[in-house]
């Protein structure tokens, strides 16, 4: 299937082996795709059928489902239908940014350990929380 983009952030899918397997989650924001939000049959003004009779279709629209008459959607990414946990993960983005952090969190402050090796991840997040609530950074 030709321009298939994931339905909540829109990351292109083309890389992910066909057909989609209930198991297949966004490479990009981690959302299940074999479920109703991706399928041709999804209707957003009517929550609580499919528009294929013949499916049963599940409570939780976004959840993985086993359903026999799923067929992807290359137009279900709607940039205004954004999820709550998209808008997450763009604002944790944003905040957290390794490439921002590392910049930002520069050197290491102790003299008796080497300043030339780079930050990991997770000191860098500990360096910015450090940095944005003006707290010392205490050994043990």
């Amino acid at each position: 299937m030709t321009n298939l983009a994931c339905w909540n952030c829109g990351a292109n899918l083309a890389a992910l082996p066909q057909p989609i397997s209930r198991h297949n989650q966004c490479p990009s924001c981690f959302e299940d795709l074999h479920c109703c939000r991706l399928c041709i049959h999804y209707d957003p003004k009517n929550a609580t059928r499919c528009a294929d009779d013949r499916a049963e279709p599940p409570i939780q629209k976004t959840n993985a489902n086993f359903c026999e008459f799923w067929l992807a959607d290359s137009n279900a990414f709607k940039p205004s239908e954004r999820t709550s946990s998209g808008d997450a993960k763009a604002a944790l983005d944003a905040l957290f940014g390794t490439q921002e952090v590392a910049a930002e969190s520069g050197g290491n402050d102790n003299a008796d350990e080497p300043s030339e090796q780079p930050l990991s991840v997770e000191e860098s997040v500990k360096a910015k929380l450090q940095a944005l609530f003006n707290t010392p950074d205490k050994k043990p």
